[in-house]
């Protein structure tokens, strides 16, 4: 039996409605709107309840990415794609406390539980919610428990990274001796490992930095002032309410300041390669030719030495 200080149902459905790509700055524009403070003459932003509010203080961030690294970047190094809106649905329930003008901020608590985690029905990462509104004028009751439940109508903004887009981020603050770790809007992680790296990288130990070049031309890998392109290599996968969405990845490498562009090849690709290679080095119908052959040879040798 649920309490009275609990939800009937802790772990609400979400359902898809409908989906569209929308461009950056599309993107930019619905986050800014999501940004906007209640109707009570202050400018500090919405209010959120509980836990969820941790998820609200990341979309500015995400913004700045937007503005100062996305929006600027070349059109072939951005994919056009990588944005979404979707409208779905969500089952809310709420406290009472949240009933009358404190609706709004009950239903960004309930709905903030989606954002910044990829989500399998929706097909995104929500990022920012447009809209919020309850979907009808009713709700319901369920057994002693004062939570009351509704539908929740929404509009949000998704992030998209699909396998081989390009993604614009900037190297973190973090690394490892195991791989090269990029920034993504400021908030998501995408991990280069190692082997993917360019053959003259280098983890240097004592600065905790990866390295490039040789002698008074080594310098560092990339720069957190600058932005850089990375290119995700792994299907994107869903994630658990504890973990942020993290995805594998190569760089877009050019020696040249200024436009990153598609430098290296997939490991993987390399794998294939030299797997195709080393299949047909072996020529399996060639071997059985030639074992033919040795089988033709000595039988006709042996006819040969029957012969007067």
């Amino acid at each position: 039996m649920p309490l009275a200080h609990t939800a009937y149902r802790p772990h609400p459905e979400v359902e898809l409605l409908d989906t569209r790509p929308i461009s950056i700055e599309g993107a930019v524009a619905s986050l800014e709107v999501s940004l906007r403070g209640d109707d009570s003459g202050k400018d500090e932003g919405p209010s959120v309840p509980g836990s969820s509010l941790v998820n609200y203080r990341h979309i500015p961030a995400i913004v700045e990415s937007l503005k100062s690294d996305w929006m600027s970047a070349p059109a072939g190094d951005v994919p056009g794609k990588c944005f979404v809106e979707v409208h779905g649905r969500l089952e809310a329930h709420l406290s009472p406390c949240f009933m009358g003008e404190r609706l709004i901020e009950g239903m960004r608590g309930a709905v903030g539980g989606l954002l910044m985690r990829y989500s399998v029905n929706l097909g995104c990462v929500p990022i920012g919610f447009k809209r919020l509104e309850p979907a009808g004028t009713h709700a319901a009751l369920v057994a002693e428990s004062p939570y009351v439940h509704f539908l929740i109508d929404f509009q949000a903004v998704g992030f998209v990274p699909r396998q081989g887009n390009k993604l614009v981020g900037r190297m973190s603050d973090v690394q490892t001796a195991i791989g090269v770790n990029v920034k993504i809007l400021n908030f998501f992680n995408c991990f280069v490992r190692k082997a993917d790296l360019p053959a003259d990288a280098k983890y240097d130990a004592e600065s905790g930095k990866w390295m490039v070049g040789e002698g008074e031309g080594r310098r560092k890998l990339g720069k957190k002032t600058r932005p850089m392109c990375v290119q995700v290599l792994d299907p994107i996968a869903e994630t658990m309410a504890s973990s942020v969405l993290s995805f594998r990845g190569y760089l877009c490498r050019d020696d040249k300041p200024g436009r990153p562009s598609l430098g290296g090849q997939n490991t993987n690709d390399a794998e294939n390669t030299s797997q195709t290679a080393v299949n047909s080095k072996r020529k399996p119908n060639g071997g059985d030719l030639e074992v033919n052959g040795k089988k033709k040879k000595r039988q006709s040798k042996a006819s040969a030495a029957q012969d007067p």
